[in-house]
């Protein structure tokens, strides 16, 4: 049980022990309890399971990397959060980009782009989503992709200005006629943000439960067919309660909208299908869970920092610095750090040469089992 594993007695591993310590150091031993709590679960091995709703099969909760006292919720609601509804109101720009990079060049795309269009790198999630799910990365564990970040600059503006707290942020693809079958992403200080792109109908998400067919009585129900998709935007994205409300049990359905924001937890079981003859596109963002504390937060952010670049904490001085460089460098904002990559996509510009182009390769992480594996 989770009583037992935080109880337990057993010293943390060499590494972990020292990471421990730097998070005491840096950012205080109150302030990160269960920041501390969490690390130590993951270093035991422990996967965190609660049942909230007694046999039912996909109301549950399951996470590898779990931070204790983070209420559960299937939607939150966005409707007051300020970074979703600037999403929302500018949601064309990204629309806009998209169609124009992604769809109408996308031949230039996947010549120019790094990894466009690939499938979970994480064999976890590979199983989990399958092939018919795939990818097109702007930000990967809070950093920046310069390449793709070139070719949709006004997108990846638009995410910081609106100050969304972004852990990831990628085009999601989805094939005609397809599923995500029920299955937990294993992190429950990490929740899941989609905005709708283009959404053919019969496209839901169910958090907590199997989701409906397209056609069935209970799936109509929970969209209002009549309103033309404009105005059901908002009118199918509310959910109960506000984004700092208590945990409310029950599985939900939710159909994208185009324009609409959801915002999930995907820690609870939850699937996803396509039945339609259209691929559906979305804008697909992991966001820190907003019961975290701004302390929290960095604690967590440096857990990763430390994953990705272990001299961080190196007793080098010389690889400190030059750790530190680096991640003020992954760490700047998009539009910078695009123009490290020499993409463009302007519509009238030379294409950029297919030889000797060098891309990088999408490969699971060292530390991916912590948080959320992409």
């Amino acid at each position: 049980t989770l009583d037992e594993a935080l109880a337990a007695d057993e010293p943390l591993s060499p590494f972990a022990a020292q990471i421990e310590r730097e998070v005491i150091d840096r950012f205080g031993e109150a302030e990160t309890a269960r920041v501390r709590q969490s690390w130590r679960l993951m270093d035991l091995e422990y996967v965190h399971f609660d049942q909230m709703v007694p046999g039912d099969a996909y109301m549950k909760q399951e996470a590898r990397s779990y931070v204790p006292g983070l209420p559960a919720v299937p939607f939150w609601d966005v409707t007051a959060t300020d970074w979703a509804r600037r999403l929302e109101a500018d949601w064309e720009i990204v629309r806009d980009e998209f169609s124009r990079v992604a769809i109408k060049n996308a031949a230039r795309t996947a010549r120019e782009g790094n990894n466009v269009w690939v499938a979970a790198a994480d064999g976890d999630s590979a199983q989990k989503y399958g092939q018919d799910w795939r990818t097109l990365v702007l930000m990967d564990r809070t950093t920046w992709d310069p390449t793709n970040c070139a070719l949709f600059p006004r997108t990846a503006a638009l995410l910081a200005d609106a100050d969304v707290p972004c852990v990831e942020a990628f085009f999601a693809a989805m094939k005609p006629r397809s599923k995500i079958n029920p299955h937990t992403d294993s992190c429950n200080f990490i929740l899941t943000s989609h905005l709708g792109l283009k959404i053919p109908p019969g496209c839901s998400i169910t958090v907590g439960g199997p989701a409906p067919d397209a056609s069935s009585s209970s799936f109509a129900e929970g969209v209002d067919a009549a309103l033309p998709l404009p105005d059901r935007r908002r009118s199918e994205t509310k959910v109960r309660g506000s984004a700092r409300a208590p945990p409310q049990v029950g599985d939900e359905t939710k159909a994208w909208t185009p324009g609409g924001v959801l915002l999930f937890d995907t820690s609870i079981y939850h699937d996803a299908v396509n039945d339609s003859d259209d691929t559906r596109y979305i804008l697909m963002l992991r966001v820190w869970h907003p019961e975290l504390t701004s302390v929290e937060v960095q604690a967590l952010q440096f857990l990763f920092d430390v994953l990705d670049v272990p001299d961080l904490i190196s007793d080098d001085p010389v690889k400190v610095f030059r750790a530190e460089h680096e991640l003020a460098g992954l760490r700047t904002r998009p539009e910078a750090r695009a123009k490290l990559a020499p993409s463009s996509n302007s519509d009238d510009a030379p294409p950029a040469p297919a030889v000797g182009k060098v891309k990088k390769k999408r490969t699971a992480k060292k530390g991916s089992g912590f948080g959320v594996p992409t």
